[in-house]
């Protein structure tokens, strides 16, 4: 049985059960409230009876064992080879009973049905993880795809030809078990642990083909860290689409995350996942040609930036227990982890994915819509000194730059192609623009952007009490 040590006074410990230990510091709260009411809602370290956060990261080798299709830039394009491995990487992270689970994949996109199959996989076999007293929760789990364009076609449009499907079911079998291996390690695994957060600016690095003017160059990382300072893992969120290796390229690779991970994890240790951004409409890395050698270039500048920003004073401070992170300084201590997640509806109104693509005997695209209308996710999550919100598809830098405008933490992630793939998220406004020709052919509709935004607006809301 796991037991968690309760430092009574000096020299003396007390060994409690997991679920016994944190029985006791919800009780030391709720005492703290009755005594003080005037304050019950402000955030104080709690002494001896801290709530510490842990944390375990574990990833899992996702390249496909045969030749597939791969997905973007043009179809029949069959993979010849591999470059570099494709992972799912995941991060738990716990504090008091809000376990969540942050997972990268190596893939162009993922639909919310595979997702959805994903979590309902992880939650049947995990039941309640060790050290914990509460099942894991499907919505609990965030999946999000690096949207690199080497990879298989886990989308179904890159096939032989423009009719047919270039989906691998038995890779698709293959990756659920291998993404849901690397969750389960993750959460089952977990131990006391620190947060630290840090920003810096990588002008330069990528460009906006559509409208120079508008980018979001901003890094956002996140370090996990275990009690004796060890790294565990590294988030870094950044948005540009991983396509410098073109169509000629029929090797596997997660292209320029690839450098970008070995780099941070040589230098730091642990596991780097890498989250993108808004990068729709049309954030792409600024390259001379299309090689490994400028995705070798591009991963290690950013590389660069993130290792720099993490070395630099501007980064918060944080200790084992999340209700002494300056980040608590207005929040209820009993929510420095919290997710707050929403169904959406959004209408399909695109004549150029309508039937038969997704709903005709010869569909290409596994899909189901309901009424007319695409079901997906969004939400919000606050770790301590950081604000994050999951968009389900490749949204313009003007929304990402939007919604960071709206979270009130020092620290603002954006997590594109979170939990689905929806296709390219534009302003409403942007629909009357030639200039976004194609994306608007890749997109649901003009409806879409307003009705994630108004959401998402509502949850950051929510959190903050706002609304």
């Amino acid at each position: 049985m796991n037991t968690r040590p309760l430092l009574l006074a000096k020299g003396v410990t007390l060994y409690l059960s997991e679920e016994n230990f944190e029985a006791i510091i919800l009780l030391g709260q709720l005492e703290q409230s009755i005594q003080h009411p005037a304050i019950s809602h402000q955030p104080r370290a709690i002494s001896h009876l801290e709530i510490p956060l842990q944390a375990e990261a574990s990833k899992k080798i996702i390249t496909p064992e045969e030749n597939v299709y791969l997905a973007g830039l043009k179809s029949n394009r069959m993979s010849s080879g591999v470059h570099d491995n494709l992972y799912a990487y995941s991060l738990a992270l716990k504090h008091n009973q809000e376990l969540v689970v942050l997972v990268a994949l190596d893939l162009l996109g993922l639909f919310w049905d595979d997702v959805e199959k994903i979590r309902q996989k992880v939650v049947k076999e995990v039941g309640v993880p060790s050290g914990t007293t509460s099942p894991l929760k499907p919505e609990k789990i965030i999946i999000a795809c690096t949207h690199q364009h080497s990879g298989p076609d886990t989308i179904g449009l890159w096939g032989p030809n423009d009719d047919l499907s270039g989906v691998s079911k038995k890779y698709m079998a293959y990756l659920r078990e291998q993404v849901a291996e690397s969750i389960k390690s993750a959460v089952n695994s977990l131990k006391e642990a620190k947060i630290s957060f840090s920003t810096t600016s990588a002008p330069g690095i990528s460009v906006n083909i559509r409208d120079e003017k508008i980018i979001d160059n901003e890094i956002g990382v996140m370090k996990v860290e275990d009690v004796k300072g060890e790294t565990i893992a590294v988030m870094i969120n950044y948005a540009s689409h991983p396509e410098v290796l073109w169509s000629e390229n029929t090797l596997l690779t997660s292209d320029f995350p690839y450098y970008l991970r070995q780099k941070v994890e040589q230098k730091l240790g642990g596991m780097d996942l890498y989250f993108n951004s808004a990068q729709g409409c049309m954030i792409t890395p600024k390259v001379e040609d299309h090689t490994f050698k400028e995705a070798e270039r591009i991963g290690l500048s950013l590389a660069e930036k993130v290792l720099e920003s993490l070395n630099s004073t501007n980064s918060s401070n944080s200790t084992n227990s999340m209700n002494s992170m300056n980040s608590m300084n207005s929040m209820n201590s009993m929510n420095s982890i919290l997710l707050k997640r929403e169904v959406i509806e959004l209408p399909w109104e695109n004549p150029i994915f309508e039937v038969p693509l997704i709903e005709g005997e010869f569909k290409v695209i596994e899909r189901e819509l309901y009424s007319g209308k695409v079901r997906t996710e969004v939400s919000a999550l606050t770790i301590g000194d950081a604000q994050m919100v999951t968009i389900p598809g490749e949204a313009s830098p003007t929304i990402g730059l939007r919604l960071k405008s709206k979270m009130k933490r020092p620290y603002k992630f954006v997590l594109g192609l979170g939990n689905d793939e929806i296709g390219y998220i534009l302003p409403k406004d942007d629909f009357t623009k030639e200039v976004y020709k194609y994306e608007i052919s890749r997109s649901v509709g003009p409806k879409t952007a307003p009705i994630i935004e108004e959401k998402l607006t509502q949850l950051m809301g929510h959190q903050w009490g706002q609304l």
